[in-house]
């Protein structure tokens, strides 16, 4: 998308031909007034979807405050802004140029950084609206550009995000180990995916402190790269990595061994 223009903040300007269910979304945005910049996604309808927005004036009139950027879900027609303050924080992007925005969405999870790709702005560990997939709008008076959609794409996710997705799955808390590599494949290899925008899943030891499994980092990548045959016209979306199979099972069978 080169520009996209709202140039009436009342009604929202809707994505055709898009249905977006997990992955990342990137754009730049430029608000053009003082009150809000908003950004719907897994859009079903004005009356149920998941909203990301900028408040504008609080930005502006108060460059400290933690309320200028804001998730809430919009369910059956309501708002809930007012019901989810946790999900409401600090952002310094001012009006007088764009700002980038990058959001991670999988499952009942997103992630939202604004202009420091260092640390997240805003983390929701539990997206609360009612809806599993839609299309993207935009309402209030800004400027969009370089919007980009990576369906299925969520680089930016920790190993104990991926956990919590697997047990969301199951229904309960179902792990009693995560078992997760701790090694690094390659520099050349790491610069191949990278390409391709594919990067290692985060590992954050923070994080395994307030789990209820035991979470064990090995080294884990087999040693060999994978070969492909210069025929394989698919090779170059083939995983270059493999874990090493035998390592894998020394582990699961020292688990069991000390149980």
């Amino acid at each position: 998308m080169a520009r996209l223009k709202v140039v009436d903040g009342r009604g929202f300007v809707v994505l055709k031909d898009l249905d977006f269910t997990d992955g990342t979304i990137e754009f730049d945005i430029f608000p053009t007034n003082r009150d809000f910049a908003a950004f719907f996604f897994r859009f079903q309808d004005t009356a149920e979807t998941e909203t990301f927005y900028l408040r504008t004036n609080w930005a502006v009139n108060h460059p400290y405050a933690m309320e200028s950027v804001q998730y809430t879900p919009i369910v059956k027609g309501v708002m809930y802004w007012d019901a989810l303050p946790q999900y409401q924080t600090f952002s310094d992007y001012t009006l007088s140029k764009p700002s980038h925005v990058k959001m991670i969405v999988s499952g009942r999870q997103m992630k939202v950084w604004v202009n420091h790709p260092e640390r997240p702005t805003l983390e929701v560990p539990r997206l609360e609206g009612d809806v599993t997939h839609g299309t993207l709008a935009f309402q209030g008076e800004q400027m969009i550009t370089n919007l980009v959609v990576k369906p299925g794409q969520t680089n930016g996710l920790s190993v104990a995000d991926h956990a919590a997705e697997i047990e969301r799955f199951g229904g309960s808390a179902l792990l009693d180990y995560v078992l997760y590599n701790d090694s690094q494949p390659s520099p050349e290899l790491m610069r191949r995916y990278a390409s391709d925008q594919e990067f290692l899943v985060e590992i954050r030891p923070a994080e395994f402190k307030a789990v209820h499994y035991k979470a064990i980092g090995r080294p884990l990548i087999a040693d060999e790269e994978v070969k492909v045959s210069p025929s394989d016209r698919l090779a170059h979306h083939r995983s270059l990595i493999r874990h090493d199979a035998k390592a894998v099972a020394v582990e699961i069978v020292e688990l069991i061994r000390n149980q």
